[in-house]
């Protein structure tokens, strides 16, 4: 796990903390999935889904503020594209680009609804 809250991994979770993890839309919104990490009073938000050309996108997203409400989510959602592939030689990823606001409204420890630009997603924590 990477550190990126003030405590880093070790950070106490905060009362009624939703669990880290994947999390996704269900079987009627499959090929998009959502990653979820807190740490303390901050959380970090990454999600995979295929643009309309069937090109694998991703996107990044982390609180604006040190969250007060653990059901509450909400930061910028970046895009990010043209880095290195996994067995390929590096390549210098391109800068971030901002798509809009992201939020999430978490329903108890393993349901949420999701807001994107111009679309809302319910999801469900994924057990493996």
């Amino acid at each position: 796990r990477y550190a990126f809250g003030a405590g880093g991994i070790d950070t106490p979770a905060l009362a009624g903390q939703p669990e880290s993890g994947w999390w996704w839309g269900g079987a009627s919104d499959s090929g998009r999935g959502f990653f979820i990490e807190w740490q303390g009073n901050a959380a970090f938000l990454a999600g995979y889904m295929y643009d309309t050309a069937g090109n694998a996108t991703w996107y990044v997203a982390a609180n604006d503020a040190p969250i007060a409400n653990a059901q509450s989510f909400q930061g910028t959602w970046l895009q990010l594209a043209n880095g290195q592939t996994l067995t390929g030689a590096y390549r210098a990823p391109s800068a971030p680009v901002s798509v809009g606001p992201v939020t999430i409204q978490f329903q108890g420890a393993e349901n949420a609804i999701l807001t994107l630009p111009g679309r809302q997603i319910p999801l469900t924590r994924f057990r493996f």
